[in-house]
């Protein structure tokens, strides 16, 4: 009888040490949430100074330059923010340009209200495309 016992308790034993250990389960992380960035934010942000940049030309004119030098390169800005955008944010932009005086940027000074309109529309697009945009008017 102890000889069965002893017996017993070997292959118990025996039997606990052949048997593989249960594999850990693998711990995915937890992912983090992340904020998403819209993709017209620069092309947004980008915008947004050219307008507060013509704003203060408009309503605060230079006494050491025209109108014409003081808005001279602003149009370059716009087109550059353009080549940025994308979707209605784009097409807006392309908008705007379009509608701009052929006399120039300067002569917003005497006639602003397509203009202003269409910051208003780039504006609405930026925003529900999660970009921010400062933007300032005159009137």
């Amino acid at each position: 009888m102890r000889r069965f016992v002893f017996c017993a308790v070997a292959v118990l034993l025996l039997a606990g040490c052949a048997s593989e250990p249960e594999p850990e389960a693998v711990r995915e992380p937890t992912p983090t949430p992340t904020v998403e960035v819209s993709a017209n934010q620069e092309a947004c942000a980008s915008f947004g100074e050219v307008s507060v940049d013509l704003a203060e030309v408009i309503v605060n004119p230079p006494t050491d330059m025209t109108a014409v030098e003081a808005t001279d390169g602003m149009l370059e800005r716009i087109d550059s923010a353009y080549l940025l955008a994308s979707g209605d944010v784009a097409t807006r932009l392309q908008r705007l340009m379009d509608e701009i005086p052929e006399q120039g940027m300067f002569w917003l000074i005497v006639d602003d209200t397509d203009y202003l309109a269409n910051v208003g529309s780039v504006a609405r697009a930026c925003e529900a495309d999660g970009a921010e945009m400062r933007i300032v008017s005159w009137g």
